[in-house]
């Protein structure tokens, strides 16, 4: 296995960083569930993987150190509208609540990847391709539909080739693996209250049992209240 290490480098600009500064004790930290508390939070210009023989280096929005929450990319943070902020606070916390849910393992996370399941022939809907129609006899598919039918949500756009179908197309796409799945609903969890989300997806039954079950996992945990 390649060695990988964390690269960073400092905020030059003090008017950014204490932009940053602000950003973390009014929106950031106000959000921060106990569980996560932090010892101390390193604000940055980047931070990214640098692994040997590779030539392009992956920007990282956050990483979780033994000790410190590091934070790049803080002199764009310092520019953005309070939307975008809150947006980048949101993804902060799903980072850290989908890495503390592969520590814990939930028992209840089966029952959440169940739902999304042919239980019938024993297969999950996770990466499966939807489409018309199958391409040989027997061959693992699911029918075209919306991707909340089948339990999913809809929050990276460009896992579908066909966002908006006329009335005579047919839905084509593939399903999401089971970590962008677990994200969406994170993220479901901290932006919808159970009466926003219940009216927003009120015709899609598996949606709405998959948001209980993580809301339920979140709030035993500690996450959410």
């Amino acid at each position: 296995t390649d060695f990988v290490e964390k690269r960073i480098s400092l905020v030059k600009s003090e008017e950014d960083l204490l932009a940053g500064v602000r950003w973390v004790d009014e929106m950031l930290l106000p959000k921060m569930p106990k569980v996560f508390h932090q010892t101390s939070i390193l604000l940055l210009d980047s931070l990214y993987n640098f692994q040997y023989g590779m030539p392009v280096l992956p920007l990282l929005e956050v990483y979780q150190g033994m000790e410190t929450l590091a934070i790049g990319n803080i002199p764009a943070i310092a520019k953005m509208e309070q939307d975008e902020c809150e947006e980048v606070v949101n993804r902060i916390l799903v980072y850290l609540t989908t890495s503390y849910l592969s520590t814990k393992a939930p028992v209840k996370m089966d029952d959440f990847y169940k739902v999304s399941y042919n239980h019938e022939q024993q297969w999950t809907y996770y990466k499966v391709n939807v489409k018309p129609a199958p391409d040989y006899p027997g061959q693992t598919y699911l029918p075209s539909a919306r991707w909340e039918t089948y339990g999913f949500l809809d929050y990276d756009h460009s896992k579908y080739s066909k966002l908006e179908p006329n009335p005579t197309e047919e839905w084509w796409y593939w399903l999401p693996d089971v970590d962008d799945d677990v994200e969406d609903f994170v993220l479901a969890v901290l932006v919808y209250t159970p009466e926003e989300f219940e009216m927003k997806y009120q015709e899609y039954p598996k949606v709405k049992e998959k948001y209980t079950l993580m809301r339920e996992i979140l709030v035993d945990l500690g996450i959410v209240e």
